[in-house]
């Protein structure tokens, strides 16, 4: 301030006095550097409270008016970084719930499934998020489980085609093992069960027969 009163006076005498110009320039250089320092400032405390009120977008807005005033702020620098993973990160979360969901409602439990497993990599404790994908995982069990029932059902249809009836009961075990007990399943057993009895019957009155001659 002495140093402003002083250049002041000497160009109150000689308005072209070089040297005091130059310094007032210098001067003035310095206050405005000062000022919008402390306005970055100002604006970067008013991000911290946009951002205790959850305010994310008017927290960025703030921080980056503070950078665009001074460049070296670099709490404000820092922090608007900070703020913007943070919300490429939630626009990628709800990225890949929304493609959850979609990918549920279609039926495409392989990809609601991947697409979780991406938000939960993002958002590990999201609770939504755990339980849709304990759903998904548990339809798909229950998928696969169908897919194996019905792959050895078909496999017992041929063998009782082909009058293996042994062969069929140890192949619709499996199906029991895997937890299944349908109708189809309980029908196939009997036929097989009766498929073996008829059969063996059949061979020990063969064999009566062949004693018989």
């Amino acid at each position: 301030s002495k140093a402003k009163d002083l250049v002041q006076g000497v160009l109150k005498l000689d308005r072209r006095h070089t040297r005091a110009n130059a310094v007032q320039k210098e001067l003035q250089q310095i206050i405005n550097r000062q000022q919008r320092s402390a306005e970055a400032d100002h604006l970067r405390g008013l991000a911290e409270q946009a951002l205790q009120a959850n305010k994310i977008d008017e927290a960025i807005a703030h921080l980056e008016k503070a950078i665009g005033l001074d460049q070296g702020n670099t709490d404000a620098f820092n922090l608007h970084k900070q703020l913007k993973e943070a919300q490429e990160k939630a626009a990628r979360f709800d990225q890949a719930m929304k493609r959850a969901e979609s990918a549920m409602y279609a039926g495409d439990l392989e990809d609601a499934r991947q697409a979780l497993e991406e938000a939960l990599d993002l958002k590990p404790d999201h609770a939504e998020a755990r339980t849709l994908k304990a759903q998904v995982e548990k339809r798909l069990d229950e998928a696969l489980k169908h897919k194996q029932l019905q792959r050895v059902v078909d496999e017992a249809r041929k063998q009782i085609a082909s009058r293996k009836f042994t062969a069929a009961l140890e192949t619709l075990n499996q199906a029991v093992t895997l937890g299944a007990t349908t109708t189809t399943l309980q029908e196939l057993i009997s036929i097989a069960r009766t498929g073996r009895e008829q059969e063996q019957r059949r061979r020990e009155l063969e064999q009566i027969a062949t004693e018989v001659q």
